[in-house]
């Protein structure tokens, strides 16, 4: 039992840092493209009255903007990583309450191994669920 307890815990560290790395990779393209729409926005009435005569800097940079846009709300980048945070942040407090012997998985229960795997299962499942769904609302908004 102890190398069942030892193998899943392992696996769950696997899992809490896939997590940590889509979270971060989310995060950062909600900052970066963010901070692109905020830039353009700021620079594009600056450019078409001082620099910008004809208005094909502007026509460019409106058009950037757009689909800066565009991609923030279509991909849900900052939805994403929140959701992934949650999941990691349950995750983790899940494992220590376990390794602890804490609440739902004090060391005298007999069956704590499997109240963490369901609870730590159905986790997962939910948040699979949860970008399932994500991914429906996408499609269906654009058919």
């Amino acid at each position: 039992m102890e190398d069942e307890i030892k193998n899943y815990l392992t696996s769950l560290t696997n899992r809490i840092e896939w997590y940590e790395q889509k979270c971060k990779k989310y995060k950062n393209l909600f900052y970066v493209l963010c901070s692109l729409e905020i830039i353009l926005s700021a620079s594009i009435p600056f450019l078409a009255g001082v620099l910008d005569s004809n208005n094909q800097i502007s026509k460019m940079l409106i058009g950037v903007f757009g689909v800066a846009i565009s991609i923030t709300a279509f991909f849900k980048f900052r939805d994403q990583w929140i959701s992934y945070r949650r999941t990691i942040e349950i995750l983790k407090k899940e494992r220590n309450l376990f390794v602890t012997g804490a609440g739902i998985y004090a060391f005298n229960s007999e069956d704590r191994f499997i109240k963490f795997v369901e609870c730590i299962e159905n986790v997962i499942f939910k948040e699979n669920d949860d970008w399932c769904q994500s991914a429906k609302e996408r499609k269906v908004g654009n058919s």
